[in-house]
């Protein structure tokens, strides 16, 4: 997957400002293939974290930063030696998060990427009680917009990898959460790697989200807050979590590593006008709806058929599996005029499958 990012950030300050910008470098899952920055950087720190990048704004001038980063899984082959030892750190963790009162889904009204960031440094604190070293990763998911993320990195003897605590829990829960993106990976993959659907800005150490740029004699310049304008880590840092800095802008382009992507959302946009249209009697059954949406389907199956299919053979994804698929058969009912099956007939169908598989689950 190729990501193309953009930052843009427009002070709304008339003074001149002194910021900073974490700029993201190669590392497992990523790697940084062409860049801009508009207007170039007067200081530069290089650490193992990537680079933290200083600027001086002149007044009315804005920052703006485009990076082109290949994404890429990073499970890891020794995923069932370090399985058990990274289980029992994640439950640690989350025993102590949910003793303390906090809910692992985030409290209400909390900021974006809380419920990741707070998991994180749970996870983190309980890998270094039990003698390895780790620290918390700042990123985003991929989404659109982009989702603020923190994960976890860990070294083991076993080699430096990643640990995503907080997407472990949710793709228990939510099996399908990748499978518009074609994929479905087993919750176990995030104990020891990721996706690759991310981007990770810095590595969070405890001595790197310091106010850095500062002036030859050690003052900060020009800086009205706290905390100086940048992105991600005043961002991470600052008393409103994972806001972004009034006057920033973060927007993130992916193209997707499957062929006819393009076609695929323009086919889903036409199927599912038909769909409404045949629905509301604006247009009869068969035709272009039906002939729309068996390209869409065609398509879909090429693109996300592999997914769906590791969604069916997953026993606790099945559910999830046997609903997309309940979807697509009411979905070519009604747009083919299926008249010897209602649409009716096949939601209630889905209704009696997960009734009866829950009932199943919960069996003694």
């Amino acid at each position: 997957m190729i990501a193309k990012i953009k930052y843009r950030y427009s002070p709304q300050s008339n003074t001149a400002q002194r910021l900073q910008f974490w700029f993201p470098g190669d590392r497992p899952g990523q790697l940084v293939r062409n860049s801009r920055v508009v207007p170039s950087p007067d200081k530069q720190y290089d650490n193992d974290s990537g680079k933290l990048l200083c600027f001086d704004l002149a007044k009315g001038n804005s920052l703006e930063i485009a990076i082109e980063v290949d994404t890429f899984p990073t499970f890891s082959n020794d995923k069932e030696i370090l399985a058990s030892t990274m289980q029992q750190i994640i439950k640690d963790a989350a025993d102590s998060l949910v003793g303390s009162g906090y809910r692992l889904s985030g409290e209400i009204g909390a900021w974006p990427g809380s419920a990741s960031l707070m998991f994180a440094h749970a996870v983190v604190e309980a890998a270094r009680g039990s003698g390895l070293h780790a620290d918390v990763v700042l990123g985003h998911l991929l989404h659109s917009p982009p989702i603020p993320h923190a994960w976890c990195r860990l070294s083991t003897p076993q080699g430096i990898f990643d640990c995503d605590p907080w997407l472990y829990f949710t793709i228990q829960v939510s099996p399908d959460y990748w499978v518009s993106h074609g994929l479905a990976p087993y919750p176990e993959d995030y104990l020891t790697g990721h996706e690759g659907m991310r981007i990770a800005w810095t590595v969070a150490h405890r001595s790197n989200l310091q106010q850095l740029c500062l002036n030859d004699d050690g003052a900060a310049k020009n800086i009205e807050t706290s905390y100086p304008p940048s992105w991600p880590a005043a961002v991470w840092g600052s008393e409103k979590g994972l806001d972004s800095p009034p006057g920033s802008e973060l927007k993130v382009f992916l193209r997707g590593d499957y062929p006819f992507s393009g076609i695929l959302e323009g086919l889903r946009l036409i199927a599912f006008a038909g769909l409404l249209f045949v629905a509301l009697g604006v247009s009869n059954a068969g035709g272009w709806p039906l002939f729309a949406y068996i390209g869409y389907f065609a398509l879909l199956v090429r693109n996300r058929g592999g997914a769906w299919l590791r969604l069916f053979l997953r026993n606790t994804a099945r559910r999830k599996a046997f609903e997309i698929a309940f979807f697509h058969l009411a979905f070519f009912v009604i747009v083919a005029g299926w008249d010897t099956v209602l649409p009716q007939t096949v939601f209630v169908l889905t209704w009696i499958f997960n009734q009866a598989y829950a009932a199943w689950l919960q069996r003694p």
